[in-house]
């Protein structure tokens, strides 16, 4: 026996379009191709968190994807700073 929700609607009862979802205003894209640039960016989060003008949530959750940038651009610095080394010393002197 199934019962009839009072709430639902019916085939003959519309429903109103919802209301066009607002896009972010964006401005400049970030550059974050540095640690410098990380660094910046970091600062931003945590002054915005402190003066309340942004959720301490989701300054954690963007703080932690930056500090994962940073390794990132570390790591990939320090690769090629090997690389440039050891090719320094297989090439031989002239």
């Amino acid at each position: 026996m199934q019962r009839k929700n009072p709430k639902s609607r019916t085939d003959t009862q519309k429903t109103a379009p919802l209301p066009p979802t607002p896009t972010p205003k964006r401005g400049a894209p970030l550059r974050l191709t540095n640690i410098e640039d990380v660094l910046r960016e970091l600062r931003s989060i945590y002054r915005s968190a402190k003066d309340g003008s942004r959720d301490v949530a989701k300054a954690t959750k963007l703080a932690y994807l930056l500090q994962l940038m940073a390794t990132m651009i570390r790591d990939n610095t320090l690769e090629e700073r090997i690389a440039a080394l050891e090719k320094r010393l297989v090439q031989p002197k002239s």
